[in-house]
């Protein structure tokens, strides 16, 4: 079974987040440097995305930060590193860069 493109590497800010629709779910790739994860964009907390604002997502100090109950995410396993979803990563999804592109395993 091949990989399927989610996006280019370059497409992604260096110390970022960005959103993505793969079918009916949404996404994040979380990039710093050459290391890309990609996650459910879902708080472990109340399974509600993590952005309010479409794109939008605060990043303190190199954590992710849900905007609705304020729990703080560590790149690169989505750990929750405080907040109420303490102790719940976020949900990976199985990914790997071939050739400068983004694919979902």
């Amino acid at each position: 079974m091949s990989a399927r493109p989610l996006c280019r590497l370059d497409d992604l800010p260096q110390e970022g987040v960005r959103e993505f629709a793969s079918g009916r779910q949404r996404l994040i790739a979380w990039r710093r440097g050459a290391e890309v994860r990609v996650f459910v964009n879902r708080c472990p907390h109340f399974r509600i995305p993590l952005n309010f604002e479409p794109g939008v997502f605060p990043l303190y100090g190199g954590l992710l930060m849900c905007v609705h109950h304020y729990s703080y995410f560590r790149f690169p396993g989505g750990e929750c590193a405080g907040g109420p979803c303490e102790g719940e990563p976020l949900e990976s999804v199985p990914s790997r860069i071939v050739d400068g592109e983004v694919r979902l395993d």
